[in-house]
């Protein structure tokens, strides 16, 4: 109700990865920056999230909320590279810094 199946397999992909790294003391700070945005990008409403339309971050939707809101819509979860919005999101928080 929340991903399409490519696409929730590239997020439990980066997952299991994300705690490899950490779990075997090679965690560094691309790491750690791509764990913060991927983790912001997990639910939202705009094209840039991996989730369809869903509401915002800061108020999550159970699953039967979900069921609701994608009815509601008539919305069904489409493919997100999670890369690029992974990338477009990081070009995005970094525009200013020099």
């Amino acid at each position: 109700m929340f991903y399409q199946e490519n696409t929730l397999n590239e997020i439990l992909s980066l997952k299991r990865y994300l705690i490899d790294r950490c779990e075997t003391g090679k965690e560094d700070y691309i790491d750690k920056w791509i764990r913060m945005v991927a983790t912001n990008r997990l639910t939202g409403h705009s094209k840039n999230f991996f989730s369809v339309y869903t509401l915002p971050p800061i108020e999550n939707a159970s699953i039967s909320s979900q069921i609701k809101i994608n009815k509601k819509y008539s919305q069904k979860p489409e493919y997100k590279n999670t890369k690029e919005i992974i990338a477009i999101k990081s070009k995005q928080l970094l525009k200013d810094l020099n």
